[in-house]
């Protein structure tokens, strides 16, 4: 048998490669027409099946792959329009919300300068109210001099005259009623 392996061994190489070749070539030759003849007569083994299974799985993951990605799109879209419109609303609202304010803001500036002047009149009138008592009682108090010129005054109509003094310098009155003040009315005898 050695001899024989020997013997084919200095045969010429090309004509081995080429059988070979051609032996290759009759079996895919016989594979196709095998496959023909399955295909023709709808025969099928469990490897053809299997086969045909494992692409119908793969066409159907492939067709629920691309469900996936045109449902994750459109999901996408969704959420960027409703995130567009949320944004949007936001930004009327907050809008709405600053003309509101300013609206609000110069009501109450208005208001505060209606109360300021109506502040500032009402102690205008205080004072002029509180002048005239002044005034009145100065002149009352002033005509009850005794000989030597002294004022006598009962210690409640003290009281009462230093309040209305006292009133009268705390809304902001001053000048004459000043000095009249430390130079007569703190000059008055107080009688008990």
């Amino acid at each position: 048998m050695l001899e024989n392996w020997l013997n084919i061994t200095q045969h010429n190489w090309t004509f081995w490669i080429a059988g070979l070749f051609a032996l290759f070539e009759f079996f895919k030759t016989g594979v196709k027409a095998w496959d023909w003849i399955f295909e023709r007569f709808k025969i099928e083994t469990k490897g053809m099946r299997s086969r045909r299974e494992d692409k119908e799985r793969i066409r159907k993951t492939e067709k629920a792959i691309e469900e996936i990605k045109e449902t994750t799109k459109r999901n996408g879209e969704m959420f960027d329009n409703h995130e567009q419109q949320a944004f949007d609303r936001f930004a009327e609202i907050k809008t709405e919300i600053i003309n509101e304010l300013a609206k609000l803001h110069d009501k109450i500036d208005g208001q505060a300068v209606v109360i300021e002047e109506n502040r500032k009149e009402s102690i205008k009138t205080d004072c002029a109210i509180l002048r005239d008592r002044l005034n009145g009682g100065m002149k009352y108090f002033s005509q009850n001099k005794d000989e030597n010129g002294n004022v006598h005054i009962k210690l409640s109509d003290y009281e009462t005259m230093n309040g209305l003094f006292e009133e009268y310098f705390s809304k902001g009155g001053n000048g004459p009623f000043q000095k009249m003040y430390e130079e007569e009315f703190t000059h008055f005898i107080i009688d008990r």
